[in-house]
């Protein structure tokens, strides 16, 4: 009997040991975010890097990446790992608000933090913030204090954010990637609400969730009622005629 049980409890061993093994040969698409909570989040399994880095390179707009059967990246599909956190939290987001009925406004409160307990509000900049809140580059700030397109009153320039927290900027429209800010336009739009010192910044603010082809990009952006209350990413040219490309910031690989 004492035998019998040895040799189950060997070949179980064994059988366990060539899972292992099997698992830690494959690849895993799955969240940017490897933590205990996060394993529900693996998409496929793949035999091959190529394979699984031709698949997340389909579904890239919405933030994934490769892993390894190790538990370590081994292809993220822009520059940055932070750029697909920033991505994964952006669609997040813009679920979030879909789902929840937010309409265009300058919340009061910084959104990350109120998640519609006082307002259902947000616009293309506390949008932005509260992505790059949720990646977790916004560390010092409060729930009282929100990033704005330009400074006014109390209110945080989101340039001067992303500057002091690593973020690199792009000035070079063909050099964009998923990730990336991107701010266009022009603030002379809104002269007669704005000081002269402002017209020169830029009048809105997105994410680009990378390329789709075709002049087009994949983007989140709260810029309106009609965009929050739709399903995001959009597929669209990355600047228009009045809202031209002016500069991106690019999150740094590592979070602060």
């Amino acid at each position: 009997m004492k035998k019998k049980i040895i040799s189950l409890l060997l070949m179980s061993i064994l059988v366990l040991s060539a899972y292992s093994c099997s698992s830690m040969d494959k690849y895993f698409i799955r969240s940017p975010y490897n933590t205990n909570d996060d394993t529900t989040k693996k998409i496929e399994a793949f035999d091959t890097l190529e394979e699984a880095k031709t698949r997340v390179e389909g579904i890239k707009q919405l933030g994934y990446v490769v892993y390894d059967g190790r538990g370590s990246v081994a292809y993220h599909p822009f520059e940055t790992l932070g750029q697909s956190r920033i991505l994964y939290k952006a669609k997040g987001v813009a679920d979030y608000i879909e789902s929840n009925g937010y309409t265009y406004g300058n919340a009061t409160v910084n959104p990350a933090y109120d998640r519609g307990k006082t307002e259902k509000l947000v616009s293309c900049d506390r949008f932005v913030e509260w992505a790059i809140f949720d990646a977790g580059y916004v560390k010092d700030n409060n729930e009282d204090s929100v990033l704005a397109l330009y400074p006014h009153g109390d209110k945080i320039n989101i340039e001067t954010y992303l500057i002091r927290n690593g973020f690199t900027k792009i000035e070079d429209i063909s050099q964009v990637q998923g990730g990336d800010v991107i701010f266009v336009g022009d603030s002379q739009e809104h002269a007669p609400n704005l000081p002269p010192e402002l017209w020169d910044y830029p009048d809105h603010v997105f994410i680009c969730a990378g390329s789709s082809g075709n002049s087009l990009f994949y983007r989140y952006d709260a810029g309106s009622t009609t965009r929050i209350q739709s399903i995001q990413p959009s597929n669209e040219p990355l600047e228009y005629s009045g809202k031209e490309f002016r500069f991106a910031y690019r999150a740094p690989a590592e979070l602060p």
